[in-house]
């Protein structure tokens, strides 16, 4: 049974050292415990930085260099070049803010997005929704999210990315992690729904879903919990998340797959996609969009990559 929906309320952490921080995150990453990522070398930050270069036969003496920096950082994202047979289309390791511009929904007001909702200070994104009071120039509030455009649509997308929420949270309301999703011309004269076909969720401890198109505008969506063996999506620990997107050739052979920590939480075939042509795209989606609600939330996302093949 689900836990009861409380609203959440986040607390900002404040970074003493964003040196310190980097390290934490990568061994955070590397399922070492560090507590909180502030800054601080606290005891089990030594000692996870003690355990980590131990397992590396390396000695840590309790000084912090930029290489030792810089070695926990690639050790941490090593395993997210390897995708199943797709060649790369976009990889990102958030390591400076600049890595962000043009990669918005709204590419007319990325650099206000960057500037009131973005950050990089422990080398990872960390993305608010929605800080402060709704901005004249945003056009949609609800929505933060870092828009990789697939086009032209090839046959086949896998998506894979870190992702952990501010703590333990429960939300109220709808809340969307990332997602697949097609923008297609008029089918008929119609344009069809835009319901993404790959989907992950925040609320209810976690979410997947996967769509499938009876018609043009006419669809079934299949959501199921995401069920992981220690702790739950949005316990505060980085969660390695796999999206695949498959596009229908014949209208009903199209797959939705999301793994979760190497735990595949929904696998579907034979679904129906809206029947694409050379003139339309898709996009691959990170970050919170959520139904209308007037509290802050933070997620982090990091080694996002994005691959395809026809």
């Amino acid at each position: 049974m689900d836990e009861p929906f409380t609203v959440a309320t986040e607390k900002e952490v404040q970074i003493v050292d964003p040196e310190v921080c980097k390290a934490q995150e990568s061994l955070s990453q590397l399922r070492y415990d560090i507590g909180i990522a502030d800054g601080i070398l606290r005891t089990e930050t030594l000692n996870s930085l003690d355990s980590f270069f131990t397992s590396q036969n390396m000695t840590f003496e309790g000084e912090l260099e930029a290489k030792k920096i810089s070695y926990l950082q690639k050790a941490a994202s090593k395993n997210f070049a390897r995708l199943s047979g797709l060649a790369t289309e976009y990889k990102n390791d958030f390591n400076q803010k600049s890595d962000l511009r043009d990669k918005f929904f709204h590419n007319r007001i990325h650099q206000e997005k960057i500037e009131n909702h973005f950050s990089d200070t422990c080398g990872v994104a960390k993305i608010i929704c929605c800080k402060g009071p709704r901005s004249k120039w945003d056009t949609d509030p609800e929505r933060v999210e870092l828009e990789l455009e697939l086009h032209p649509l090839k046959r086949e997308y896998e998506m894979q990315f870190l992702f952990r929420s501010n703590g333990h949270q429960l939300y109220s309301k709808r809340v969307l992690i990332s997602q697949f999703k097609g923008h297609t011309n008029k089918v008929n004269g119609v344009y069809p729904n835009a319901d993404p076909p790959v989907a992950v969720y925040a609320h209810k401890l976690g979410r997947v879903s996967c769509v499938n198109f009876l018609d043009v505008n006419q669809v079934i969506y299949f959501t199921k919990p995401v069920i992981l063996e220690n702790g739950y999506l949005k316990d505060g620990k980085w969660h390695h998340v796999k999206m695949t997107w498959r596009l229908s050739r014949t209208g009903e052979d199209s797959l939705c797959e999301v793994i979760v920590d190497g735990q595949t939480q929904i696998s579907m075939q034979g679904l129906r996609t809206v029947p694409f042509g050379l003139n339309d795209r898709g996009s691959a989606r990170i970050g919170p969009y959520r139904d209308n609600d007037d509290y802050i939330q933070s997620f982090y996302f990091d080694n996002w990559i994005v691959g395809s093949k026809y």
